[in-house]
């Protein structure tokens, strides 16, 4: 009455921990949806590959041509294998740091909440 203080403090919408949690949290999911995107959405296919590659030196008649042909296709298709694995690994660096971040924001609150 005459001699109590309201405990109802008018906190403000978002404090500066807040801030800081939530634009940690924004780098994560930018970082995850694109790093989703490339390794799953984004299929850079060439469009030789997608061809039957003895079609593609059935016109040429010199053996070393066609040796070079196919060869340049292998390697092509072996680089287009290591960025995809490239892309399959950033993906799953991303989701094991956001899930951590997740978790350890998770116990942080839990631990909080216990203490009081």
């Amino acid at each position: 009455m005459a001699g109590e203080t309201t405990s109802n403090s008018t906190k403000p919408f978002m404090t500066a921990r807040s801030k800081l949690w939530l634009g940690i949290l924004v780098v994560y999911l930018l970082l995850f949806i694109s790093t989703g995107y490339l390794a799953f959405l984004a299929r850079d296919h060439s469009p030789t590959l997608d061809q039957n590659s003895e079609k593609l030196v059935a016109g040429l008649s010199d053996e070393k041509s066609k040796a070079v042909v196919m060869n340049a296709l292998k390697e092509e298709d072996d680089e287009y294998d290591r960025r995809t694995a490239l892309a399959n690994h950033a993906f799953n660096i991303v989701l094991g740091s956001l899930l951590g971040f997740l978790a350890a924001t998770a116990v942080s609150r839990v631990g909080r909440n216990t203490e009081g």
